[in-house]
């Protein structure tokens, strides 16, 4: 059964090829930078796997100096503070150019490298961008990208123009250690390691997204889509080829107020002890719901 409101009616959209889709997809799968990225993976992984075994003597390191030095006790007070933060969290794409200070950029990385990781391996770079030269050069990039992905689908109303980089004063390109996933469980599928590399980026970004809302600061993440993108980007700043940057991180000044986003209630998405089939939505319930409360919806942007 339907969720939609009467009165609403899904917007129409244009039919897309899925035949073209299919080919530029295979096209991307095959592409040199995928083969090349995989045949770094392998290299890497089996190079690490091979100096794991050497390294067994060493002594391990159970806490940096800096580390917290106890749990942290229970408070539901400063717990509650900590749910505001997380509600007061918004994705933000017009910033007003103002510069962030310094001391807080720093806190913001801080807050990154203290995230969990998967094997504790702490995978991450930051390349810090603000300059505007930089910025025109990503901006370029990008927006070859989101011509691209308009090709594909161009009813997708969530594409961002990448001009509003050059309003952003800090970017921040999280980049993760392929050879990080020799700390994992092996043998492992590549395709298990890389989530778990990605998962750990995911996490790191959470933490300087939080960080940056306490700030008073707002954020958005810009996904890479593209691997020809992601290549050009590699390039002009110089990263090695055993480095990956599933999105980057970018946060300033919000130009207006963000208005909240609904969130599913609590009691529509918890399962007690097994997953309660009955309630799944259905295909067009779901689709309904990206209608009417996400980035499909007439009222995105």
């Amino acid at each position: 059964m339907s969720s939609q409101s009467p009165g609403r009616t899904r917007p129409s959209l244009e039919p897309v090829d899925l035949e073209a889709v299919a080919a530029l997809r295979e096209r991307l799968e095959s592409a040199p930078v995928n083969a090349v990225e995989q045949a770094v993976d392998d290299q890497h992984y089996t190079a690490m796997a091979i100096s794991r075994e050497n390294a067994r003597r060493v002594e391990p390191v159970m806490a940096g100096q800096d580390a917290h030095p106890k749990a942290i006790s229970p408070d539901e007070k400063a717990a509650g503070r900590l749910l505001e933060v997380m509600k007061a969290r918004r994705s933000c794409r017009a910033f007003d150019g103002r510069p962030i200070p310094e001391e807080h950029v720093e806190l913001i990385l801080e807050a990154g490298r203290w995230a969990p990781s998967a094997g504790i391996a702490q995978p991450w770079e930051f390349v810090v961008v603000t300059e505007e030269g930089a910025k025109r050069d990503l901006v370029g990039i990008l927006s070859q990208q989101v011509a691209l992905m308009k090709g594909i689908d161009p009813t997708f109303p969530g594409y961002s123009n990448p001009r509003y980089l050059l309003s952003t004063p800090v970017i921040v390109m999280p980049y993760g250690d392929i050879r990080a996933t020799a700390a994992y469980p092996h043998p492992m599928p590549r395709e298990t390691r890389r989530h778990m590399l990605e998962q750990s980026i995911a996490m790191c970004i959470e933490n300087m997204w939080l960080m940056a809302t306490q700030l008073g600061l707002a954020a958005t993440n810009y996904t890479m889509g593209h691997p020809m993108a992601d290549a050009r980007i590699r390039e002009i700043f110089e990263v090695p080829e055993h480095f990956v940057m599933p999105t980057m991180f970018l946060v300033g000044y919000p130009r207006h107020e963000q208005m909240p986003r609904p969130r599913r209630p609590l009691a529509e998405i918890v399962h007690r002890e097994i997953f309660d089939r009955s309630r799944v939505r259905s295909n067009d319930e779901l689709v309904d719901f990206f209608y009417s409360h996400g980035v499909r919806g007439r009222g995105f942007r």
